[in-house]
């Protein structure tokens, strides 16, 4: 059998209307984007109409595929086979035998989709402009027609697992057996497609044109692009994106040689399509609405580039600059993100952005190229700083709430601040300093941060060991279930004053929570030789002591704080220690300072 690409043809048996291959080179209108991974290889084209004459297959003995009569010397030799017409902007399915013109079967009803010219040959009726969709996109659906994918969900799974047996007549036939609309058949066949035909590199390569035909489709299970035409067109790729796409997305990528078939009010041009951002299948697929800018290079102002995404639902995002997560800011919005990004040199970078949506995968939605011309050596990110950069809805909806710095930098003149947030019940915090030289080390990450917990707020009373850029990490867990602390957020704590130079923070232990406040001394750190004040609020506790070379006890004051002294003389740590049963004669550790050697 041959692979017919005859435009006169006119024994139609189902029309799809198709984008043709996006040309420039000799012809002048070639893409060079970048492949989409979720999007049909090479060459592209696409489904924006089927006609509305094809009900179902059958194998009748003398008749054709739609029951017509023909001449029964050919009906043991019927095969179907598809064919562009030389324009390369439709496809038609014929039947007829290999070595004899092919019979010229009557056309069923597909007269709402075809009309004859004045050489009397039929052909796909031009769009008019009931069939145009508004551009730009509207936003309303993804898809060019009102769909509910979740009524395909039983045929899905029927069409996927239809297996070949004697030839395309039979599988058609087989496959067909659950569809009962022209929007089934359509669906079955391009599951069918998408779930056993792979895309064939080799044979693409050599143009080997036999291994095109549909009957070696079926042996071998791979194709290329005209050769997903012979068997429903190559949007063809487990990628829900590409059926039914909506017009104003599918030029997106796919731009055809009659701007009629764009399907678009107004139409684009081809410059208008080769200067458009190109968004990946997925920027749609993951919820993705708009991206600002909407240029594919970036040139940046001042080192800094910034990048905005508007998605339709609250969405992780993450970043990559040159493969790495750093060097940039990522802040999560209700609907969207913000990205700053501060290239480390001058010259061309990759920005790639990726989302989770409801998966729980990251997926690639938009690549960037940057243009720097000159980096801002004054902008150093510490290279432990996370993303997302700054609370918002996705740190609400693990159990923090209310936060007293909503922005995600924090400036700090004297290199202290104190940062507080309201915590659900049943949820414990953790918190960690990092920076990329100083004294902060893996063992004092959490030395430089002091945490308190007032009815249900949680304050991080933080001390800067120098002057620099920090991230304040924020860590959150259940406490009845296992497992490790999670990633939340974090904040970036700039201080500009060379002389900060705060010590670390006393050591707290499991007994330091809840409704306890260290008001003297914060350094964890205490001079030899000295007598030592000692103010902290206790509440539920029989009695509160500190322990050095000597024990002394703290007093209960009216105002509901426990007070006393302590002499460092002799001794290299101190300790505070509280009953919190009278009934017990143990006590537990809850702090512990070190003294400074003499």
């Amino acid at each position: 059998m041959d692979l017919k690409k005859d435009s006169n043809a006119v024994s139609i048996d189902m029309l799809l209307i198709v984008h043709s291959e996006k040309r420039r080179a000799a012809q002048g209108a070639h893409s060079d984007r970048p492949a989409d991974p979720g999007a049909p290889p090479q060459r592209r084209g696409g489904l924006q109409g089927v006609g509305n004459g094809i009900r179902r297959w059958q194998k009748l003995e003398g008749n054709d595929l739609c029951g017509n009569l023909v001449e029964k010397q050919h009906a043991q030799q019927t095969q179907v086979i598809t064919s562009y017409d030389n324009q390369g902007t439709q496809l038609t399915v014929e039947v007829h035998p290999r070595d004899a013109m092919p019979q010229l079967f009557k056309k069923f009803s597909l007269a709402k989709r075809l009309q004859v010219d004045k050489n009397g040959n039929t052909r796909p009726r031009q769009p008019g402009g009931k069939d145009t969709h508004a551009y730009p996109w509207d936003r309303s659906s993804l898809k060019s027609m009102p769909l509910d994918l979740r009524q395909f969900e039983k045929l899905d799974t029927y069409a996927s697992q239809v297996t070949v047996k004697s030839g395309l007549e039979e599988l058609v036939s087989d496959l067909l057996q659950e569809a009962h609309s022209d929007l089934e058949i359509v669906r079955a066949i391009w599951i069918w497609i998408c779930h056993h035909i792979e895309y064939d590199i080799e044979a693409a390569q050599e143009k080997d044109c036999q291994a095109f035909k549909p009957t070696a489709i079926l042996q071998t299970q791979k194709t290329n692009c005209d050769g997903y035409a012979g068997l429903f067109e190559r949007m063809c790729s487990y990628n829900e994106f590409y059926f039914l796409t909506h017009p104003a997305l599918f030029i997106e990528d796919h731009f055809p040689d009659n701007k009629n078939w764009q399907l678009l009010k107004p139409p684009q041009s081809l410059r208008q399509f080769e200067n458009n951002m190109y968004h990946k299948s997925e920027f749609y697929n993951k919820g993705m609405l708009s991206a600002q800018p909407q240029t594919s290079i970036i040139k940046t102002v001042n080192g800094k580039a910034t990048v905005t995404i508007e998605s339709c639902a609250p969405t992780l995002f993450m970043f990559m600059l040159n493969g790495k997560q750093e060097h940039g800011l990522l802040s999560l919005r209700k609907n969207g993100m913000k990205l700053d990004v501060y290239p480390p040199t001058a010259g061309t970078h990759k920005l790639q952005i990726f989302a989770k949506g409801n998966s729980e995968i990251y997926s690639s939605v938009l690549e960037y190229t940057l243009k720097c011309h000159c980096a801002d050596m004054d902008v150093r990110l510490p290279a432990e700083l996370h993303q997302p950069v700054g609370p918002s809805w996705f740190s609400e909806q693990m159990g923090i709430t209310k936060p007293s710095h909503p922005e995600p930098v924090i400036y700090t003149s004297d290199g202290r601040c104190s940062v507080s947030f309201g915590v659900e019940e049943g949820i414990s915090v953790l918190a960690s300093l990092h920076g990329d030289d100083g004294p902060v080390t893996e063992e004092t990450q959490r030395r430089y941060i002091f945490q308190l917990h007032q009815e249900k707020r949680t304050e991080l009373k933080v001390q800067l060991p120098h002057a620099g850029k920090f991230a304040l990490k924020i860590f959150v867990k259940k406490r009845q279930e296992p497992g490790n602390y999670l990633f939340v957020f974090n904040y970036l704590i700039c201080c500009t004053n060379s002389k900060v130079n705060w010590p670390v923070f006393p050591e707290s232990f499991g007994n330091w929570g809840a409704d306890k406040e260290l008001l003297e001394p914060l350094s964890g750190v205490l001079p030899a030789n000295r007598n030592v004040p000692f103010k902290l609020k206790l509440h539920g506790v029989a009695k509160a002591l500190v322990k050095g070379q000597d024990t002394r006890p703290l007093t209960l004051s009216p105002e509901g704080y426990w007070e006393g002294s302590c002499s460092t003389a002799g001794c290299r740590e101190v300790y505070v220690m509280v009953l919190e049963n009278a009934n017990h004669s143990f006590y537990s550790y809850i702090l512990k300072y070190q003294v400074n050697a003499q």
